[in-house]
């Protein structure tokens, strides 16, 4: 299965172009985003590879922004153990999902992973990468799925919450307040 998603930004001015690949070894995904932040524009580019229960397995990640180009390999076992750049990345051991401020994509990571049933919810230590700010660090985050379609998104502590629905398939069709689908085909 093949699926491409155009998501736009809400908040401030995004659009991403993402091409997910189902195989049977898991999900290949590779995007595109343009914006502005505070007047300025960027352009960010990755490539995420799952193994077939979703477990991340690669990013390459390569951002222009501000005149600086940053670009991450981060590789991993699937079980939370991590390389950055091909060195050891012992602060990130036992995070088994990314994400990445810019995308909405990432929450579908953790969502089709874990499988919650509606009423459960689940806290994990996400590999979160904030891209226009150049910080890598791990970050508690907790998901309520509340419906079929629907879940409840917290940081922990709770200094941020959103709804975030998704499509059959898991993948984010509305982030509240910062993202929205405005194309797909498969």
């Amino acid at each position: 299965m093949q699926t491409r998603i155009i998501w736009e930004g809400k908040d401030r001015f995004s659009a991403e172009y993402c091409h997910i690949m189902l195989y049977e070894s898991g999900p290949l995904v590779q995007a595109t985003i343009i914006g502005t932040d505070g007047g300025r524009i960027y352009k960010t580019d990755y490539v995420i590879k799952c193994n077939e229960k979703w477990h991340t397995l690669s990013l390459d990640l390569s951002s222009s922004f501000d005149d600086v180009l940053s670009e991450h390999r981060l590789r991993s076992d699937g079980r939370g153990n991590w390389t950055l750049d091909g060195k050891e990345a012992a602060f990130l051991k036992g995070c088994l999902d990314i994400d990445i401020s810019q995308t909405p994509f990432t929450n579908s990571l953790f969502i089709n992973r874990a499988k919650l049933e509606p009423g459960s919810k689940q806290e994990v230590n996400l590999v979160y990468i904030d891209v226009l700010q150049r910080e890598l660090s791990v970050k508690p985050q907790q998901y309520t799925r509340l419906s079929r379609c629907q879940y409840r998104f917290a940081n922990v502590p709770n200094d941020f919450e959103a709804l975030v629905s998704v499509d059959d398939n898991g993948l984010v069709t509305d982030y509240e307040g910062l993202f929205r689908r405005v194309a797909t085909e498969e």
